[in-house]
């Protein structure tokens, strides 16, 4: 890869090698229930992106700064995640480490395990979801079942993004077929939230009540922060 190519950036912080993607592989592929490894030109790739898309404010973390201790059982359960059928959703109020962490993670993931990630702000998924209707035609199947096939997606902010009310019920169905996908593929899911659970289904009641919902912890386990 040449630093021209680095210097322009993929959409939405691809964290593959643009001249050398990995392929999706399913889970047992090669004799293994675990993730393939990626070669190491994709690991240096790999970490070059994450400097060039992590934003900046994420890229250090501690977490034993004082803000966060209320919440190091929560920080050290996403820390010591491993690469799953199932991800993780970090729910709880803005400014507690949820965002931060979970980018400590992807390096991890990446730099350290070798599994790919790929990675979006909710507003950038639904923003980009709803550029595959044009005159009344949808197109989205392709680029959703392709987010789907990456080993790990990161959404970041869930229930920030701001849909057209005209296709609200359109994006909400694409994600749901998202999540089925990912879970017929047995790949995680890393999702951050400021909503509660409630805040989150816009009502009262069992969260389980809420297909969307009910979807999402099939594919997530809930860490929450406080």
């Amino acid at each position: 890869m040449n630093a021209s190519t680095l210097s322009d950036p993929k959409p939405l912080g691809d964290f593959i090698s643009v001249n050398n993607p990995i392929p999706f592989y399913p889970p047992g592929a090669s004799g293994t229930d675990g993730p393939p490894k990626v070669a190491p030109p994709h690991l240096t790739d790999g970490m070059r992106y994450f400097e060039q898309f992590c934003p900046v404010a994420y890229k250090e973390f501690d977490p034993e700064h004082p803000n966060l201790i209320r919440n190091r059982d929560a920080i050290n359960t996403v820390l010591s995640y491993q690469f799953s059928t199932k991800g993780l959703l970090l729910t709880g109020p803005t400014n507690k480490g949820k965002t931060r962490v979970a980018w400590q993670l992807l390096k991890r993931l990446y730099a350290d395990d070798g599994v790919e990630c790929r990675w979006y702000h909710s507003m950038d998924f639904f923003s980009k979801l709803q550029e595959f209707v044009s005159y009344g035609r949808d197109d989205a199947r392709e680029w959703v079942s392709a987010v789907a096939n990456r080993r790990v997606v990161f959404i970041d902010d869930l229930g920030q993004e701001a849909n057209l009310k005209s296709r609200e019920e359109w994006a909400e169905g694409w994600f749901f077929r998202f999540l089925d996908w990912r879970l017929e593929r047995k790949l995680p899911l890393i999702i951050t939230t400021n909503l509660t659970a409630k805040d989150i289904a816009n009502k009262q009641g069992d969260i389980r009540s809420d297909p969307l919902l009910r979807r999402m912890l099939d594919v997530c386990d809930v860490v929450k922060f406080a």
